[in-house]
């Protein structure tokens, strides 16, 4: 089997998907991209559910101040509790970027 120096051809778009009457969208990452096996030529076909990252891609009013996201209901959260709702399955490493640093441990920042 061979991928190598082939092209991916990558496009997003909707699925309309219906159950038991009700149809709902989805959106979805089509990935397209041929291959050989056994002297013969294929194309593998790959589909994703990008909605929930099509849904971040959406405006988010945040605070200017602090940084919470204002949610559907209209309450504000802290960022991440806002993306563990929306993401559940995403984890979170927390840090300081080097300006927090010197501002908060200015003794021990160079």
């Amino acid at each position: 089997m061979s991928f190598s120096g082939k092209s991916v051809n990558r496009q997003p778009t909707d699925i309309s998907l219906v159950h038991k009457g009700k149809t709902s969208v989805v959106r979805a990452l089509v990935s397209v991209s041929p291959f050989s096996f056994d002297g013969k030529m294929y194309s593998l076909l790959v589909i994703e559910n990008i909605s929930e990252l099509a849904g971040l891609r959406a405006l988010l009013p945040i605070c200017s101040s602090c940084k919470k996201i204002r949610n559907e209901k209209g309450e504000w959260d802290k960022i991440e509790t806002y993306l563990r709702r929306q993401l559940p399955e995403t984890d979170f490493s927390h840090g300081l970027c080097p300006g927090c640093a010197k501002k908060m441990y200015p003794k021990f920042s160079d």
